[in-house]
């Protein structure tokens, strides 16, 4: 038995390492930078209510051009509104 373990011993200590270990530094990771997911319905509508404001229709009558709920048209005006009110600053 004590002849064994001394031959482990011996067999362990001529072992070497073929590969260095990995570390997290040196796993290959990739990640995406940028978030993309489809935009709301107000931002995706935003063009075509500004078009339709400018035109004189009311927010009801935009809506049911539209197909949306006037609250989608009301908070597409109001985020043009303040973007508007932004860029005067």
């Amino acid at each position: 038995d004590v002849g064994d373990v001394q031959g482990g011993l011996a067999m362990h200590e001529q072992w070497t390492r073929s590969q260095p270990i990995r570390t997290a530094a040196r796993v290959p990771l990739s990640v995406s930078l940028s978030y993309t997911s489809e935009p709301f319905p107000h931002q995706r509508l935003a063009p075509k209510v500004e078009e339709l404001s400018r035109l004189g229709l009311s927010t009801a009558a935009i809506a049911r051009a539209l197909g949306v709920d006037w609250k989608t048209v009301r908070k597409s005006r109001r985020r043009a509104q303040e973007r508007h009110d932004l860029n005067r600053r």
